[in-house]
């Protein structure tokens, strides 16, 4: 089999956590996370209990959701451009995000009636 070793796994998300913490330090949930996976690892050390008091200051976590916002999601993303890597992918659907922006419909510009840029 391809999957880790659970301790292995489980170090893993410690280390994983630890990096997003870093990045994003107020999130409590990440902190839940950390404090979690050490309890899984049976290390209650100071580090879990840290974890524990930064996600109660941080917490709960509870976003303002606008539902409307929401059912206006849809998805696959992007415009169909052929895209085959991570970079092409990012194009065809920063793509799409101007287009529905800017209310215009996606064609070839040498489809395009009068200027091509307005």
């Amino acid at each position: 089999s391809d999957m880790m070793p659970k301790p292995q796994l489980l170090n893993f998300a410690l280390n994983s956590f630890k990096q997003s913490l870093k990045i994003r330090p107020v999130w409590a949930n990440t902190w839940i996370d950390l404090a979690m996976t050490k309890w899984h690892l049976n290390q209650i050390d100071d580090e879990f209990w840290l974890a524990l008091e930064k996600a109660e200051k941080f917490g709960p976590y509870m976003p303002e959701v606008n539902l409307g916002f929401i059912e206006q999601l849809r998805g696959p993303v992007g415009i169909n451009i052929g895209a085959e890597n991570a970079q092409e992918i990012a194009v065809s659907i920063l793509a799409e995000i101007l287009s529905v922006v800017r209310n215009q419909e996606p064609i070839p510009l040498s489809l395009k009636k009068g200027q091509i840029h307005e």
